[in-house]
């Protein structure tokens, strides 16, 4: 019954969505009929002009579209693929689910679960305000800081250092946000999981914005701890392993090398995986990591600054600012690039919530109790993002000075380790503290991740918990898709992520304070913080989309395949069949007549060799396509005959039903 319930809850949902579909098409099938009509006018007139006048205006008519199809060739091949990239995906991931369905004989595997806890329950610990402070600066800084502060001075100079600065105040201004909705969502008795919890409590979780918000937020935890992964594996085979064995040249065998690297990947899955459930309750080993972590930076830092003979104060002095129009674009949009850059450093303060109910208080009373232990966790988060802020400037100011005595930062993936091989004790202090700093990263990324895979789950994709655990799985495939592309692509797809989710939560306050005091919102100082806090991040996260459009459209096709992964891992089989079948049939009547403008390039001169190829490649695919297609269609057929026999004999009633109301009122009439 309790599956039924949301079932028919999706099926409702599911039909409203189609409705406002259809009435888009509709309105944009009437806007193009138009258009149509009075194109095909105007070649009638056209027509009845002399032939030179014919040529002109043919020429201008399709000029748009010449330009369209010139402009889209380059990449229209790589289109091409992911046309049938996409319903080849899916269907592989259906025949895995009717494989593991048949193996393990369940009706549906689902994607979220939850192990059965057994045994007596052990007493909670509480902590204060010194270890929650140390979880929260733990949480923020990480190896990404030995990544991203000598990166973001190598692509924007001295911009960086505003870019730093602005994202320092946003994440405190954030930090102090969270606190408030805390205390907000405890009051009106509401669950509280990572931040988008506060946007689903502000509108609910059916709200399209609170979907966003939970699914941006997920994928860019996944893309942190697949981060984090990388800068393991490339620690161990680029810098450990050339340091202890110097006999071991991996450059000249490439099989070991790769081996090397997916064994590591497969070892570190396997730890996480029987790690993370008990890493949460380590907090205060988390809170001894994080002040070594922390002691070890703070050499780091000196022991660089001395070698290249550098000051950490800030080089305000190397901005150079031209009060000129030029020279305020330049600096607005340097500094809001830089900052969208350095995104993924400041918000982790953020996994501090998770806990909330373990604050050490001194009132007795719940109401005084909960006022405590909010304003705790606020200060733990206000001041482990302060703290992290001020090393994040010092650190980028450091980075700064040295490109401005003329020291060249590296190409390479962790550009602070390599700068610090001069020194061998700064290059073993900085491995030190890096390989301390995955330890209080990764594992929390990855937990957060799956924390909001569950609630992602279960309120949008309405998926109730069943023993058969996937979802660490599906986290780790989703890591190690990541790993095959490069690091700045995770980066960008990491701002990109949290920036989305995070402008969202900020201007959520407002409606969940209004729920709060049972109020409308009026205009104050603390409506202005928000308002203010909401337009900075939003202006990042839009310059960010600018700047970087193929990084953001590209992270929204992997948001897009993420979401139909797990459609595909969680609901019945009818379902995700009939939906393949449909992909796939858009698939077979888009793309041949595209692959026919591939070859009609070729005719001219404009395709390349490797177009071509992809073109012939293609053809051949679709054969196959059609063949898989027709297979998929007849095992639906087969084997949910009785289920399709119902369908047809309720669209033969209401055809039936339909007709019948039409011949009465022809008779009335």
């Amino acid at each position: 019954m309790g599956h039924e319930i949301p079932m028919a809850r999706l099926k409702l949902n599911v039909l409203d969505f189609i409705s406002i579909i259809i009435k888009y098409l509709m309105f944009m099938a009437g806007v193009l009929a138009f258009l149509l009509v009075v194109f095909l006018f105007s070649l009638i007139q056209v027509r009845f002009m002399p032939q030179e006048i014919i040529d002109g205006f043919t020429a201008l008519l399709f000029i748009p579209l010449i330009m369209d199809l010139i402009l889209i060739s380059p990449n229209l091949p790589t289109l091409l693929l992911f046309f049938y990239l996409i319903p080849l995906l899916l269907i592989i991931i259906v025949i895995a689910r009717i494989s593991l369905t048949k193996i393990l004989g369940s009706g549906i595997i689902q994607a979220v679960s939850i192990k059965p806890k057994l045994g007596r329950r052990r007493r909670e610990r509480k902590y204060g305000l010194l270890t929650l402070l140390s979880v929260s600066i733990g949480a923020t800084i990480g190896p990404s800081t030995f990544v991203l502060c000598p990166n973001s001075v190598k692509h924007f100079g001295a911009y960086a250092l505003p870019g730093m600065i602005l994202s320092s105040i946003s994440s405190i201004l954030l930090a102090y946000a969270y606190g408030k909705m805390y205390f907000y969502s405890k009051k009106l008795g509401n669950k509280i999981v990572g931040g988008p919890s506060f946007v689903g409590n502000a509108f609910g979780v059916k709200h399209y914005l609170y979907m966003v918000s939970r699914f941006t937020m997920w994928i860019g935890n996944v893309a942190l701890a697949a981060f984090n992964l990388l800068i393991i594996i490339s620690l161990v085979t680029e810098y450990m392993l050339p340091l202890f064995l110097p006999w071991l040249d991996l450059s000249t065998n490439s099989i070991l090398y790769y081996g090397l690297k997916v064994a590591l990947f497969i070892l570190l899955s396997t730890i996480v995986i029987v790690s993370y459930e008990g890493w949460e309750k380590m907090v205060s080993l988390q809170s001894i990591l994080t002040s070594i972590f922390f002691f070890l930076l703070i050499l780091h830092i000196y022991f660089m600054a001395t070698y290249y003979n550098v000051s950490i104060i800030p080089p305000l002095h190397e901005l150079n600012f031209n009060p000129s129009t030029s020279g305020v674009e330049s600096l607005i949009l340097g500094t809001l690039t830089s900052a969208a850059y350095v995104y993924l450093m400041v918000f982790g303060f953020q996994e501090v919530q998770s806990l909330g109910e373990n604050v050490k208080t001194k009132a007795e009373k719940p109401a005084l109790m909960l006022k405590e232990a909010a304003s705790i966790l606020r200060k733990a988060m206000l001041g482990g993002s302060l703290i992290s802020s001020i090393i994040f400037i010092l650190y980028i100011s450091m980075y700064i000075n040295m490109s401005e005595k003329g020291y060249e930062i590296p190409s390479t993936l962790i550009p602070a380790l390599d700068m610090a091989k001069p020194s061998y004790a700064a290059f073993l202090i900085t491995l030190s503290c890096i390989s301390l700093g995955i330890l209080t990263t990764y594992i929390p990324a990855f937990v957060a991740a799956l924390k909001h895979l569950k609630e992602l789950t279960s309120d949008v994709f309405f998926i109730p918990i069943r023993e058969v655990r996937l979802d660490p799985y599906i986290i780790i495939a989703f890591m190690g898709l990541l790993l095959l592309t490069h690091s700045e692509y995770i980066i960008k797809l990491t701002d990109f992520s949290i920036l989305i989710s995070l402008s969202i939560i900020s201007i959520s306050e407002l409606r969940l304070r209004s729920r709060f005091t049972r109020t409308k919102s009026k205009l104050s100082l603390d409506s202005i913080r928000i308002i203010f806090t909401s337009i900075l991040i939003l202006s990042v996260a839009s310059i960010f989309s600018t700047v970087y459009q193929e990084v953001a459209i590209n992270s929204i096709i992997f948001m897009i395949m993420s979401t139909l992964v797990l459609m595909f891992l969680s609901y019945e089989i009818l379902m995700i069949e009939v939906f393949a079948v449909t992909m796939m049939f858009f698939s077979l009547i888009i793309t041949p007549p595209l692959i026919s403008v591939i070859s009609e390039f070729a005719s001219y001169g404009m395709a390349t060799p490797a177009d071509i190829a992809i073109a012939q490649a293609l053809v051949t695919t679709s054969w196959i396509i059609y063949f898989i297609f027709i297979v998929l269609l007849v095992h639906i057929v087969i084997e949910h005959r009785q289920e399709i026999s119902k369908m047809a004999s309720g669209l033969m009633l209401i055809l039936r039903t339909f007709v019948n109301r039409i011949v009465k009122r022809a008779k009335i009439r």
